[in-house]
């Protein structure tokens, strides 16, 4: 999940921010980057908010257990607190906690309903049923078969 997480999250940095400054870690890592005083930093909460959507539906795909949900968003979020703490300090922005608590809210409560959506649809019985019959149909016909050869 980690690993889908900064990927999806540099593509999200490199569709909204790559077409006018290049694109590097800082955007990914740095706390200060994450700002509601420039356009670089709207684009960058941007990028984390749609980045929080976008590994929901991946959460969904690989967890696909609703009670997972919260516990696998909320490690994606953790192991990203101490990386970004590794590579820039301690983040003291507050629109830094702010962008992550709704990332963190955005992927789990969506997570778990496209899991609990997931876990709702209807199973097709009517293909089970009709691979039931043709086995039970099979069957009979190698016992009768059989009891054919049996009574020769």
């Amino acid at each position: 999940m980690q690993c889908s997480f900064y990927f999806s999250l540099a593509v999200f940095v490199w569709v909204f921010i790559g077409t006018s400054q290049p694109v590097s870690l800082h955007y990914l890592l740095d706390a200060s980057y994450v700002s509601v005083n420039s356009t670089l930093g709207w684009l960058t909460i941007l990028s984390f908010v749609t980045n929080g959507l976008a590994s929901a539906a991946l959460l969904a795909i690989v967890v696909e257990r609703a009670k997972k949900c919260l516990d696998f968003s909320a490690t994606v979020f953790i192991i990203h607190f101490f990386i970004t703490w590794g590579y820039g300090g301690f983040p003291t922005h507050l629109a830094w906690w702010v962008t992550m608590g709704i990332s963190l809210l955005i992927m789990a409560v969506v997570g778990e309903w496209l899991c609990i959506w997931r876990e709702m649809q209807e199973i097709p019985l009517s293909n089970i049923a009709s691979r039931g019959r043709a086995a039970a149909t099979r069957l009979e016909n190698v016992l009768l078969r059989r009891e054919n050869v049996s009574s020769d």
